[in-house]
């Protein structure tokens, strides 16, 4: 194991490292009328008694309910959670326009190009397309933004945030343009139905804790393999500087040189995901029976389109281990594509069955959601290690379940739903557009076979959206999506300082 960096726990944010699974969230996007309005915000909002929650506060409450889940301590407590995130206007607002090429996609920002977004605001028939960025909810180059407030906890968000909301708006100065609330869906899924946040990167590194040395990422005594170490099975640790500015990335690396505002803190991808729930259940049960007649094989239905998709079952057992799951959350990731993974036992005693490999996609085909963006040990098209690429996801679902009882077209039904994907990185271009842009949007890439059919974009000669294409896996046929399921309906590349970082600001 590798020797690890000490990590100033007192300074990175909490929503970063290790971040709220547990927290529903509500989002609000401020927009100041001068400097002096939003520097002012900032400060009644760090100096308050609420104050930025910091890592060291998130990782004692994450050890509080570990403890009282295990039935070794009382229930702790449910904090609200206060973080925040500056566009690229927010810093030069606040006076460091000069400040820049620290990361090129953040100076650039979100405007649909990088991110292979549609680029006619228009439909074929007329009607908007909300998936391009003039259309956006948050985000246009109509509605821009300055500074991103999270609040998170665990229990009634609307009612408890209800004190900070309106103090921010009744600042003077002060516009809020956009607001949201991200709430955690039944059993931890998504609107689609599939089991959520299974898959997240380990981080090397410690942080200092009553005089003694804490790893950020628990290990449970996985074997290293293939070149890597190990948090939980199948979760490889990646170095701190591949999520904070001016950590290590290697072993014995001290760390970029960079401004100290910048130091400790990590790049924040936000995009406004809409998911259409009915389009995504009615067309994948066409495309199955077209494909069993076409196979002569009438196993396939649905649900085992809808899984082969994502490369997961619903409950989140992947299509690379044995049997329907779902596994143990210590066990449910323990697969790689190109290599075995061997049976083990970890060092609380449980026994983890291994895997075979699926080098030619046969299990879990290249193009199925969770290998398409994370190949693992697979073929993979960029010098980077597909481990190295990975960011911290902090995204929840928004809007009411759809529900299945009622008619596609009732009212409750037609409502916006989807994701606020939210994801923490060092280096936007290299972590999250190519992994958005490279790779779910291409067919040839990283191992070739198809889009991703889940959250790929594709865009016709006319730069609209386009139907996307798979090959089935050992046969002739190649599925089309007939329509787009997911699809962007706002967003914005941010920075989120360190606690230091916000005090040098203002």
């Amino acid at each position: 194991m590798a020797i690890e960096p000490l990590l100033d726990a007192d300074d990175i944010q909490g929503h970063i490292i290790p971040g709220y699974a547990d927290a529903d969230l509500r989002l609000l996007a401020i927009r100041g009328a001068d400097d002096v309005a939003l520097k002012a915000l900032i400060r009644v909002l760090i100096e308050s008694p609420l104050g930025v929650t910091n890592m060291r506060s998130a990782f004692g409450l994450r050890s509080a309910r570990k403890l009282f889940l295990q039935g070794v301590g009382p229930e702790p407590d449910d904090p609200l959670r206060l973080n925040l995130a500056l566009t690229r206007q927010g810093l030069d607002r606040l006076g460091f326009a000069a400040l820049s090429g620290v990361d090129r996609a953040f100076d650039a920002g979100m405007t649909g190009l990088s991110t292979g977004d549609p680029k006619q605001p228009l439909r074929a028939d007329g009607s908007l397309e909300p998936a391009h960025p003039s259309n956006w909810v948050i985000g246009s180059a109509s509605q821009p933004f300055d500074l991103l407030i999270i609040l998170a906890c665990k229990r009634n968000i609307r009612d408890r945030t209800t004190d900070v909301a309106d103090l921010v708006r009744e600042a003077s100065g002060i516009s809020v343009i956009y607001e949201e609330f991200g709430e955690d869906l039944p059993n931890n899924t998504e609107h689609f139905g599939f089991v959520d946040g299974i898959s997240t990167p380990g981080i090397y590194g410690e942080f200092e804790e009553s005089d003694r040395k804490v790893p950020i990422t628990t290990r449970y005594g996985v074997p290293s393999a293939n070149g890597l170490d190990f948090g939980k099975p199948g979760q490889p640790l990646v170095w701190p500087g591949r999520f904070l500015v001016g950590a290590p990335s290697f072993e014995g690396d001290e760390g970029e040189i960079v401004n100290e505002i910048f130091k400790n803190g990590s790049f924040l991808v936000f995009r406004r995901l809409r998911q259409d729930v009915a389009a995504f259940y009615e067309d994948t049960d066409k495309m199955a029976v077209k494909l069993a007649d076409k196979l002569g094989a009438p196993k396939i239905n649905g649900t085992l389109l809808r899984e082969t998709i994502v490369g997961r079952r619903q409950n989140g057992q992947p299509l690379m281990r044995p049997g329907e799951g779902p596994d143990s959350p210590l066990s449910i990731n323990h697969f790689f594509y190109a290599n075995a993974t061997p049976s083990i036992n970890l060092n609380n005693g449980e026994q983890v069955t291994g895997t075979t490999p699926d080098v030619r996609g046969q299990r879990c085909p290249f193009w199925a959601h969770i290998r398409k963006v994370n190949p693992r040990d697979g073929q993979n098209d960029l010098p980077e290690e597909a481990q190295n690429l990975q960011m911290l996801r902090r995204g929840i679902a928004f809007g009411r379940s759809y529900d299945r009882q009622l008619p596609a077209d009732d009212a409750k039904n037609l409502e916006p739903r989807g994701l606020l994907f939210l994801a923490y990185q060092r280096e936007i271009g290299d972590q999250f557009e190519e992994l958005n842009t490279h790779w779910m949007n291409q067919f040839e890439v990283p191992a070739g076979g198809g889009h991703d059919l889940l959250v790929g974009l594709t865009l016709s000669d006319d730069g609209r959206l386009a139907p996307r294409r798979a090959d089935w896996p050992s046969s002739q046929e190649q599925l089309e999506t007939p329509r787009t399921w997911v699809f962007p309906t706002g967003g914005a590349y941010l920075f989120a300082p360190s606690l230091s970082g916000l005090k040098l600001l203002i």
